[in-house]
């Protein structure tokens, strides 16, 4: 049999990725627009409480999160995270779900346990876990739900109860399982796939383990600095809040009334970077107080009625500056932290 070329095995590899990512889109967005639709139906519906509405529109944006992580990679924004507060909120926002199905969740957490990660990654493929977890248990099974300190670095671990229950009879270990292998949904499989992304943007491992009487093993291990928990105020981290790349269009207005257009790239919830003309960047000066206007979508315009800026950057092509926000009211940090988490990746 002839081997295959490098470049006849590049090419299926290409020729795959492209055939999952046209598979999983497809099968994402019907499950957006039904979403989305259900959302616009609660809104009209009379005497609506709207936490079905936000019910579908958070599922709906992790979906999309999903989408993103799959299509365009992780790009790990790291700072010191307690991961046991973490693993422990993620298991929260699942467990209503767990117990109204009357699956039990065997929850082991290490204690105060640090490392830099990108806090929202992390988050995104631990519920893809649980996610899975869920979709695949019986009604009255077992999940068991482990993080720990390991000599291999830092593991997360889910496991699925097997066929059998009992001692009696032969039973084969847990062996290697590719996630194409795993008989699931295939949204499920896009949410481990993605899981996996997330890990080796943090130069970790992702690892699915199977048999028939044991059951499933998901594996989630990251790189751990043993420091970090003796001494975590060694490690502080670098920025106060989580950083995503956007690209919307704004107006900066200088304390002497003067309007600059210009475009948002970098947004996080006490800040954002406003690319603006080398000339209007010369017009300002650090710690200047400024106002901002944001125009996220057609519907809706976010309004920072006082910033500082924090840094000028006058030439070049990325010229603009960076603003600290000073004043924010209710609507617009709830704004910003949605924006902040949809569009993390």
């Amino acid at each position: 049999m002839k081997t295959p070329s490098v470049l006849q095995t590049l090419l299926t590899q290409s020729f795959e990725s492209e055939r999952s990512l046209r598979h999983f889109s497809t099968l994402a967005s019907q499950e957006l627009i039904s979403l989305l639709a259900s959302a616009l139906g609660d809104l009209e519906a009379p005497g609506n409480s709207f936490e079905s509405t936000k019910n579908s529109l958070e599922r709906a944006i992790f979906l999309s999160r999903n989408l993103r992580y799959f299509s365009s990679g992780a790009r790990a924004d790291l700072s010191l995270t307690d991961l046991s507060q973490l693993v422990l909120d993620c298991v929260q926002l699942r467990e209503h779900a767990f117990q109204k199905k009357n699956i039990s969740l065997e929850v082991r957490v290490e204690s105060s346990v640090f490392g830099l990660v990108d806090a929202l990654a992390i988050e995104q493929a631990i519920l893809n876990c649980l996610d899975f977890a869920f979709s695949q248990s019986e009604v009255g099974s077992q999940v068991a739900f482990n993080l720990q300190v390991v000599n291999q670095g830092l593991q997360f671990s889910v496991g699925l109860e097997g066929a059998s229950k009992d001692g009696a009879g032969e039973k084969h270990p847990l062996q290697p399982t590719a996630l194409e292998q795993l008989e699931a949904s295939n949204l499920g499989l896009l949410g481990l796939t993605v899981a996996s992304v997330i890990a080796e943007a943090h130069s970790g491992t992702f690892q699915c383990f199977k048999s028939k009487e044991e059951g499933t093993q998901l594996l989630l291990q990251l790189p751990f600095d043993a420091r970090m928990n003796k001494q975590p105020h060694l490690f502080r981290e670098k920025r106060r809040h989580q950083r995503v790349r956007v690209d919307f269009s704004g107006v900066l207005s200088s304390g002497t009334g003067q309007s600059f257009p210009g475009r948002v790239t970098v947004l996080s919830a006490g800040g954002c970077f406003v690319a603006l003309s080398q000339d209007v960047v010369s017009k300002l000066s650090v710690g200047d107080s400024v106002s901002l206007s944001i125009q996220t979508d057609a519907d809706h315009l976010l309004s920072i009625p006082l910033a500082r800026v924090a840094n000028t950057h006058p030439t070049g092509e990325n010229s603009g500056v960076g603003l600290e926000f000073l004043e924010l009211d209710l609507k617009s940090k709830n704004l910003l932290a949605a924006l902040v988490k949809a569009h993390a990746s």
